[in-house]
């Protein structure tokens, strides 16, 4: 073999590290997530996931862009520039907290407050636009529905962007990956391998990574008596150590 094309382990993992695998599933993820369709005009999920990734550098802004083909493919004309508006104002207010704010921790009622802000804004845009005056109500339920869903997928987010895999979750983070799961799957109902819907490969696929992990978790060592000290235990309550003593 020529040692000169074949590439040691180390080789690939520099490569593919950490960092640039959690970037391209957060592409993918965006992706799915942006087509997620409730009445044919309506994404309930899109601004409220990116909300969840501010702060976070690249991979919001990468987010967004796949972000916005995932809707492109579903949604079009004033339903599909709402959420061009919206993306942008948000993508707007992560550039000025990033430059403005003295700290680089973003709170999570503050990325939810400017998810219902761009996605209201970005409705009442449009319909100056447009004339729909539908769209300003959808905008206010949608502002509301981003709000909290940075509150439920901001768990999944940190998941996804932290340095390091971590080897045990909690409930939280575990049932905010099972709702992130939950739209990617909502967002591939219409794509087909053969005559397959690919919701069917991801469903089998999520449910066996997360009972993997929860099996890992389940298996890790619990010490409930690493902090208990028994020299502070009385002697007739030790016979033991009593019998020793005598």
């Amino acid at each position: 073999m020529d040692k000169s094309i074949a590439k040691s382990p180390s080789q690939w993992r520099f490569i593919l590290t950490r960092g640039t695998a959690a970037r391209l599933a957060i592409c993918v993820i965006g992706f799915f997530v942006g087509r997620i369709v409730v009445f044919d005009m309506i994404n309930p999920v899109a601004i409220g996931f990116l909300g969840s990734l501010a702060g976070t550098g690249f991979s919001f802004y990468a987010a967004s862009i796949f972000l916005i083909m995932g809707i492109a493919t579903r949604l079009n004309d004033a339903y599909i520039a709402r959420y061009l508006v919206s993306v942008g104002l948000l993508c707007i207010a992560n550039i000025a907290a990033h430059k403005f704010l003295l700290t680089n921790k973003i709170t999570v009622f503050a990325q939810g407050a400017a998810c219902a802000l761009c996605i209201f804004v970005g409705s009442l845009s449009v319909t100056l636009i447009y004339g729909a005056g539908i769209l300003t109500l959808i905008g206010l339920f949608e502002a509301v529905l981003a709000f909290f869903l940075t509150f439920v997928l901001c768990k999944a987010s940190l998941v996804l962007t932290a340095p390091k895999l971590k080897s045990w979750l909690s409930n939280e983070e575990v049932i905010s990956l099972a709702i992130l799961s939950g739209c990617i799957i909502a967002g591939a109902s219409d794509i087909y391998i053969g005559v397959v819907s690919l919701r069917y490969f991801l469903c089998i696929y999520f449910l066996f990574s997360h009972g993997a992990r929860n099996r890992k978790s389940a298996q890790k060592p619990s010490k409930p008596f690493e902090h208990w000290d028994s020299s502070r235990v009385h002697p007739r309550q030790n016979p033991v150590t009593h019998r020793q003593q005598v």
